[in-house]
């Protein structure tokens, strides 16, 4: 959906499904939008091309000359586009192997529509909407996270009573 080098490709997913693992939804807008990702990487090239052109511009001066765009309003991603993402994991590597991992405290813009954690319902509610059970919402709200670390504490115990140390 939105082709930035971070977002887990579709061939990781599918081995998801094999391993029980999760995915967590990231909601930082260069992952979520292809067009924030496209604006972000022009920018990102221009302020490039005028640190080379200019290597001793102050970083105020830098920020406002390197993007003739910089009076514009940046775009901007949406809870839609979360949700769509959602939906693109559950065709690939199915529902139980989604979950949320907003990332709220590392990124310094937000889909519109999910600006914080009161906002969640909102996601809730468009995933429902969309013909999700709540069984499955409830899976991507936390249960399907849950069971991944539940399994790795089963897998420590074992291991550790077996007398192998565990190797991350």
């Amino acid at each position: 959906i939105c082709q930035h080098v971070r977002n887990v490709p579709d061939d990781v997913l599918k081995r998801l499904a094999q391993n029980g693992g999760v995915v967590m939804v990231n909601f930082a807008p260069m992952f979520i939008s292809e067009e924030v990702r496209r604006h972000d990487l022009e920018l990102e090239t221009l302020r490039a091309l005028h640190d080379a052109a200019h290597p001793n511009s102050p970083e105020p001066d830098r920020a406002a000359q390197a993007s003739p765009t910089a009076s514009h309003a940046t775009p901007r991603a949406s809870l839609a586009q979360v949700a769509d993402h959602i939906d693109h994991i559950k065709r690939v590597a199915g529902v139980k192997h989604i979950g949320i991992g907003a990332d709220f405290d590392g990124i310094e813009s937000t889909p519109l529509g999910l600006e914080d954690v009161s906002c969640y319902p909102r996601l809730i509610a468009e995933l429902l909407h969309r013909g999700y059970t709540d069984e499955e919402v409830a899976g991507i709200a936390g249960e399907n996270i849950l069971r991944v670390l539940g399994e790795a504490e089963r897998v420590a115990r074992a291991t550790a009573e077996a007398g192998s140390p565990v190797h991350g």
